[in-house]
């Protein structure tokens, strides 16, 4: 993994390498610049990793979007296994009398004594 891990860093410092040098060949030092102050500046973020189902690191970006998305759907699609005895319990609960207001103060009353 941590040679997986370095690999993708090499790859990225060599991309922003890349950039750097289109932007001072095509006169685009905006371009340029800013690629060279992200090369520079440190990063105080720490890296993550992602793993896929399969337990395999996920590196590119498009992968890390899809597997987010597998993760969220997965969450958002819990099925909930229901008890049919819980059900007729709240509905007999339901089917209660209704305690009034005065009813509930004289009980509390006589909890307090």
């Amino acid at each position: 993994m941590k040679a997986e891990v370095r690999r993708a860093k090499e790859e990225w410092i060599n991309d922003h390498c890349r950039e750097i040098q289109d932007g001072f060949e095509t006169n685009n030092t905006r371009k340029s610049f800013q690629s060279l102050r992200e090369l520079t500046t440190p990063n105080s973020n720490r890296i993550s990793t992602i793993k896929d189902k399969n337990g395999e690191v996920v590196t590119s970006k498009e992968d890390i979007e899809k597997r987010w998305t597998e993760y969220a759907k997965e969450l958002h699609n819990y099925h909930i296994k229901t008890d049919r005895n819980i059900l007729t319990t709240l509905s007999i609960v339901h089917q209660l009398p209704i305690q009034t207001e005065h009813q509930t103060l004289h009980a509390v009353k006589l909890l307090r004594q």
